[in-house]
């Protein structure tokens, strides 16, 4: 709207739209914006998508619309911007003559135009190539300029950098753990979460990862932004060799941990994980619980946030997993107790000592082992039966004698 303004007071010329259905001067305001915004549209995620800058000519000689719009055109296609559409005005407002270029950043797939597009070396780069083509003495490209949407989202994304730099740094410095799933859990505990990408991907390929904030749920709430743009001991790579220094540190922790967790099941009895889990978290210990690749797994990583470590249930023993937990904290019943209990009991409970990890009846399937085991126990135990007996019949009868008649 910018250049609307300018032609409207007379300081501006529209010239050219390129890639419209409809002829340059047969256009009106609306329609112009309206195929920008429905390019756009095409990619929702995008917080900048639009394109603008201006170019400067120094010539003896005035140019031309024609040769305005040619050099334009030009600049454009080498620039990366070959089939978009753009809208092309020349401003009167200075004594160099100078053109403003607005288009989008949205292909026609939905995709966007990466950053790496505009940098200053691509601008120079097709500054050069425009200025031997037409065999100009001496022109000026500037720099994208930013529209106030684009300045918001720009400072947006630098405050989001600086979190994450923050938060990395901490951990990095702070925190020992052997593998990525440890480095995760600490990360979330901070609303950040690492990714490293599907297996046949470019960014898993070389060892990068991206970076992004997440709300008390683990849904992201914010764009992914590289690791190599934050700190570069944020990438796999990098940490892979933490990794392996942090192993030996950890071994003289884990056994505090294991206690922890043992002295938590035995002085409270039965108790269902949420209330495991809240005991465990007044001692420092967090229990995170994330779905593997499969979607069907769950994988239960402790951090100890006094002994600044994280651990794996699987580096524990088989005793600290979901499946071993489940059967410890589970009620120690007596035979015939699990048969009168109702199944709807049963069911409850499971939903209520699951909800803190956000999976309802997450371990159904473990837990109905559990009962199953319980009732063949109750079913096949050999028991004294120790219902009462009349008196009478405790004892064999004696025989009686026969009084004699006889005198």
């Amino acid at each position: 709207m910018y250049n609307e303004k300018k032609v409207q007071k007379k300081t501006a010329t529209f010239i050219d739209a390129g890639y419209y259905l409809q002829k340059p001067e047969l256009l009106s305001v609306k329609e112009k914006f309206e195929r920008l915004k429905s390019r756009n549209a095409l990619n929702m995620r995008s917080k900048v998508n639009v394109m603008s800058c201006s170019i400067s000519f120094d010539e003896p000689k005035k140019l031309t619309a024609g040769q305005l719009k040619q050099i334009s055109l030009c600049f454009l296609k080498k620039l990366g911007f070959a089939s978009q559409p753009y809208l092309l005005y020349e401003h009167h407002d200075s004594a160099r003559q100078h053109v403003h270029i607005v288009s989008t950043l949205i292909r026609p797939d939905g995709s966007r135009i990466r950053d790496s597009v505009t940098t200053r070396s691509k601008i120079i780069e097709a500054q050069k190539h425009t200025q031997a083509l037409f065999g100009l003495k001496s022109t000026v490209f500037i720099n994208p300029d930013l529209t106030a949407q684009q300045k918001a989202a720009q400072d947006q994304t630098q405050g989001l950098r600086s979190k994450l730099r923050s938060v990395i740094d901490q951990v990095l410095s702070s925190y020992k753990f052997s593998s990525f799933s440890e480095y995760n859990a600490v990360l979330r505990q901070f609303n950040v979460q690492a990714l490293s990408g599907s297996v046949h991907s470019r960014l898993f390929k070389h060892q990068g990862l991206l970076y992004k904030t997440i709300d008390h749920k683990g849904s992201g709430n914010s764009m992914a932004i590289k690791a190599s743009r934050l700190d570069p001991r944020a990438t796999l790579k990098a940490l892979d060799l933490q990794f392996k220094q942090n192993a030996a540190q950890q071994k003289l922790y884990i056994s505090r941990l294991k206690n922890t967790v043992d002295l938590a099941i035995v002085n409270s009895g039965e108790l269902p994980l949420a209330k495991l889990a809240e005991l465990l978290e007044k001692q420092g210990i967090k229990m995170h619980l994330t779905t593997q690749a499969d979607q069907k797994n769950m994988h239960l990583t402790y951090v100890d946030n006094r002994t600044k470590c994280a651990f794996d249930a699987s580096r524990l023993g088989p005793d600290y997993d979901l499946y071993s937990l489940a059967k410890r904290c589970a009620p120690k019943t007596t035979p015939g107790a699990a048969i009168r209990q109702s199944d709807s009991a049963v069911s409850d409970r499971e939903n209520n000592d699951w909800e803190l990890f956000g999976h309802k009846g997450l371990f159904a399937s473990a837990d109905q082992d559990f009962k199953i085991d319980v009732l063949l126990h109750d079913l096949l135990l050999a028991a004294t039966d120790h219902s009462p007996v009349p008196f009478a019949l405790r004892n064999a009868m004696k025989k009686r004698r026969k009084r004699s008649t006889a005198r």
